[in-house]
């Protein structure tokens, strides 16, 4: 027995060793698109795609935004109304809302630190929505961001019932108004 244990006590060292281990990697660090130079635009301009989308071959959500949207849901008459900066903001707001992020003031900060007017377009003949901007957001900017349906996922200020203002065209509202009244007496008697 003192011989077996003799052996085993040349390998035995008077200090534990410590073990390396490797952190693991989180996967929201990755990147979850990869360029891909196949990729093709699903209409044949991108000023006739309404949502917002991933074009993949530069791996950035692309979206557009008219600038008649910005006239009418901003007020353009203020003295420090930025156009660009009014763009880039609706376009990171739709972004939001058609890939089912949360829009609150947090993630909006968060994309409106990397969003960028990619391209603009006047259609022919002008159109009364003006220019048209293509409002883009690098997509690994878009994944650090977590869905709606998350459990770690910021609230949205959609879902808290924030409230703030809803601005109406006025120009027609009477007439739209008396039509809705009369459609759904129609309907209701």
């Amino acid at each position: 027995m003192a011989e077996i244990e003799k052996k085993y006590s040349d390998y035995q060292t008077s200090e534990c060793d410590t073990l390396v281990t490797e952190e693991p990697i989180d996967e929201r660090l990755c990147p979850t698109c990869q360029i891909n130079p196949d990729w093709k635009l699903p209409a044949s301009h991108w000023s006739a795609i309404q949502e917002a989308y991933l074009n993949e071959s530069v791996c950035e959500y692309h979206v557009r935004v008219y600038e008649r949207d910005i006239i009418i849901n901003r007020a353009r008459l203020l003295p420090n109304f930025d156009l660009d900066n009014e763009i880039k903001s609706l376009g990171v707001e739709r972004i939001l809302v058609d890939l089912d992020k949360p829009l609150n003031e947090g993630t909006k900060q968060q994309l409106m630190n990397a969003v960028f007017v990619v391209d603009t377009f006047e259609g022919y003949p002008p159109s009364e929505l003006g220019l048209a901007y293509l409002v883009g957001v690098p997509a690994f900017n878009m994944d650090q961001i977590l869905p709606n349906d998350s459990e770690d996922a910021e609230p949205s200020a959609i879902e808290e019932g924030s409230g703030g203002e809803i601005i109406v065209e006025l120009s027609g509202f009477n007439r739209k108004l008396r039509q809705l009244r009369l459609a759904l007496g129609t309907y209701s008697g």
